[in-house]
């Protein structure tokens, strides 16, 4: 019995010995301990505690057994067990640290990435000259990406509205019906040349400038929208009418300007010419209002109360464009009125007018344009998001927040989709 039991101790301290060597070769070399993953190193460390707990356990069992026990086979397993025990202990503090590196790179990590802001999917309402602008960026967002045609064609229907979602009334949400969806709107908004007509006559089409920075501006980013449309579905736009067709939107002053600083007849050379002379001018405007922001009295409710003089109201803010509402300036004489200016200024600054039917109450309340459709058509070329003017929500720089939906720089509340109307 003890030469079976003492057979057994042998075998185990050879498998002490075999694991015990892979231990060391990790602690020995820093690029292997690097290569192996922390749940490797762990089925190690495992593995030498349980090889050298049941050594200890036999060990225990066969002193008690043995009369005589073989005192150098003993003393030669036991210093095989204490080189292994002391590489157990290094090798757990490697793996500690080693944990500990990673947790450390993973917050680090995920400090620098953080969380990607909510996408809001472009919308297609039917009108043609939008579809390149809208198909681009849901073919970039959903069409390529690896989703269920299901998912897909979800997330299309949920982004038409108007005409265009009329185009799949009736088509079931099925796997087989999103590409049946995107021929029959390819079908419909997407011909080629059908595109290119549609640009065209939006450019006739556009209102000449009025003698003013503001209306300069519009049409000139008007006819840069399209002339960049165009462009991107390979159409030659050098052309002679277009080039007349371009200057005629101007004021006389400003083909003035264009014609004594340049000489050139390319569409480039004017549309960056006109771009200088409107963007010189916008800041001219900007530079001159500013300094004369200081040369304003500043009327306050005391300077109102002592004043016996009559009041400029061009020099009361009554009227600016807050997106959702505009205060209004009231017209009418001071003097023919019995009231103080404070009243009359308390008065006018309570009211506001509707961006869509000039009435009396918030945007989102107007009942006269009641669907997203009606108002985005009174809306015309202003922004969705902010509702002024002079720029699109693409590049709109007022992050304003849905009271409605929570979502943030997609419209205005005005223009929710999920609000009831």
């Amino acid at each position: 019995m003890e030469e079976v039991m003492l057979r057994r101790l042998k075998i185990i301290c050879g498998e002490i010995e075999k694991i015990n060597k892979q231990a060391n070769n990790i602690l020995v070399s820093v690029s292997l301990l690097e290569s192996m993953s922390t749940q490797e190193v762990e089925i190690i460390v495992q593995k030498l505690e349980t090889v050298i707990k049941r050594f200890c356990d036999e060990l225990n069992n066969y002193f008690r057994i043995a009369q005589e026990p073989a005192a150098d086979d003993i003393s030669s397993m036991s210093i095989i067990q204490l080189g292994a025990e002391e590489n157990l202990a290094e090798l757990r503090i490697k793996l500690n640290n080693k944990k500990a590196n990673m947790s450390t790179r993973a917050k680090s990590t995920t400090f620098v990435s953080g969380k990607l802001p909510k996408l809001c999917l472009a919308e297609f309402d039917g009108n043609i000259l939008n579809w390149h602008q809208f198909w681009d960026q849901f073919n970039s967002n959903i069409h390529s990406r690896n989703l269920s045609d299901v998912d897909k064609l979800l997330y299309l229907k949920a982004s038409l509205n108007g005409e265009a979602q009329k185009a799949l009334d009736g088509l079931e949400t099925t796997n087989k019906n999103y590409q049946i969806a995107v021929t029959a709107l390819k079908e419909r908004y997407g011909k080629h040349n059908l595109l290119i007509d549609s640009h065209y006559a939006a450019l006739y089409k556009i209102k000449g400038a009025e003698n003013n920075n503001e209306d300069c501006r519009k049409v000139l980013n008007e006819v840069e929208q399209h002339l960049r449309v165009l462009s991107s579905l390979g159409e030659n736009i050098n052309h002679n009418h277009l080039r007349f067709m371009i200057m005629e939107k101007f004021p006389e002053n400003i083909i003035y300007e264009l014609r004594s600083k340049t000489n050139a007849d390319s569409i480039s050379d004017i549309r960056k010419e006109l771009e200088n002379i409107i963007s010189a001018k916008e800041d001219a405007c900007r530079i001159t209002r500013e300094s004369n922001k200081d040369k304003h009295v500043a009327y306050t409710v005391e300077t109102l109360h002592v004043s016996n003089e009559p009041v400029n109201e061009r020099s009361l803010p009554f009227k600016e464009d807050h997106g959702n509402f505009r205060f209004e300036r009231d017209s009418r004489n001071l003097q023919k009125r019995n009231r103080s200016p404070v009243h009359i200024y308390e008065e006018k600054r309570t009211k506001f007018m509707c961006i869509f039917c000039n009435e009396n109450h918030y945007n989102d309340q107007c009942t006269k344009f009641k669907t997203i459709a009606q108002r985005k058509e009174k809306l015309g070329n202003r922004c969705y998001g902010c509702l002024r003017s002079g720029h699109s929500l693409r590049t709109c720089r007022k992050q304003r927040k849905c009271q409605y939906c929570g979502q943030v720089g997609c419209h205005d509340r005005a223009l929710c989709p999920k609000r009831d109307y």
